[in-house]
């Protein structure tokens, strides 16, 4: 993880399916926004959290290949999961 004075940035792999390692946090802060989580995958979805393990309330899956972008939250952490093998993915907030 890089953490600058305005941006915090993540570049990694999930999981997969493994339910102790989706509930150990990435230390993500963002104050403003997330501006994207991206799933580099050509073949697994992934499940992403702010703040909370993958597969609880509030959990997002992003299927291979897409981007979520642009989420005004704030967040310290983030919790990722691949479904049906490991996922790379890359994650930006501000």
């Amino acid at each position: 993880m890089t953490v600058t004075s305005r941006h915090s940035a993540v570049i990694g792999g999930t999981a997969y399916d493994d339910q102790n390692l989706a509930s150990q946090a990435i230390t993500f802060f963002c104050r403003q926004a997330v501006n994207f989580v991206a799933n580099d995958s050509d073949s697994f979805s992934m499940l992403v959290n702010f703040d909370a393990p993958a597969g609880l309330g509030g959990t997002i899956r992003i299927r291979a290949g897409e981007v979520l972008n642009d989420l005004p939250i704030s967040c310290s952490s983030l919790y990722v999961r691949g479904e049906g093998g490991s996922v790379p993915f890359r994650a930006l907030g501000a």
